[in-house]
């Protein structure tokens, strides 16, 4: 969906117009080239995300699966939790 909104975005950037009819090419071509660039690196961002996610999910999946987990239970005195701002440490 990206990919094909991002070539709709680069295959219909206006060209450019001088006051004499003249069509500026180079600043078109600048523009669809940075947008591809900008496209790219979304792309693979977004695919290196999903890799590593996948990659977790599977890691967490199978140690569940395995048993490699520990239930603890106990009771807590004296939480302090954080602040609403979010800058202060939550301190059993």
């Amino acid at each position: 969906m990206i990919l094909g909104f991002g070539f709709i975005i680069i295959r219909y950037i206006k060209s450019k117009t001088t006051l004499n009819g003249e069509t500026l090419y180079k600043s078109v071509i600048t523009e669809r080239i940075f947008s591809l660039i900008g496209l790219i690196i979304t792309i693979g961002v977004l695919v290196i995300v999903f890799v590593s996610n996948v990659i977790d999910y599977n890691y967490i999946k199978n140690n569940y699966e395995d048993g490699n987990f520990n239930i603890i239970s106990c009771t807590i005195e004296d939480f302090i939790s954080m602040e609403i701002d979010g800058h202060s440490q939550e301190v059993l």
